[in-house]
């Protein structure tokens, strides 16, 4: 999802217009996907409506990802949080060591541990450290 510019609109004080921008102003709030004037088109109908649901089944997912993503990162020990704090960005493990005041032997040790522990969740390996 890419970030809008901000927007101020000044519209003329005409009492219809202003319950007309009143409505608009409301469906923006409420994240509308499109804007259809009547008499709608049934096609421009259509590829509305299917807009919104991609745009929902989209959501959804990310959505999904980040919950699972949080859960993940509860499950880890405080070094271990430390650690992948800086695997994400994509640190080398000699300067996670030298920053954390651990060996590079170790911070491989906590990035390892994960796919040691049957308790635990799958390995970071399948940590995607960048959207898809």
């Amino acid at each position: 999802m890419t970030a809008a510019s901000p927007l101020v609109l000044i519209m003329d004080d005409d009492p219809s217009v202003r319950k007309s921008l009143t409505r608009l102003l409301k469906a923006m709030k409420a994240e509308a996907v499109d804007l259809l004037a009547k008499p709608v088109d049934a096609r421009d109908l259509l590829a509305a409506i299917q807009g919104a649901v991609t745009r929902d089944e989209r959501d959804r997912a990310a959505a999904a990802r980040h919950a699972e993503v949080q859960r993940r990162v509860g499950m880890l020990t405080p070094r271990e949080a430390e650690v992948f704090a800086r695997v994400v960005t994509g640190v080398l493990n000699k300067q996670i060591g030298a920053v954390l005041g651990i060996g590079e032997k170790a911070v491989k040790v906590h990035r390892s541990w994960r796919r040691c522990r049957p308790d635990r969740s799958p390995s970071w390996s399948g940590w995607q450290t960048r959207p898809a």
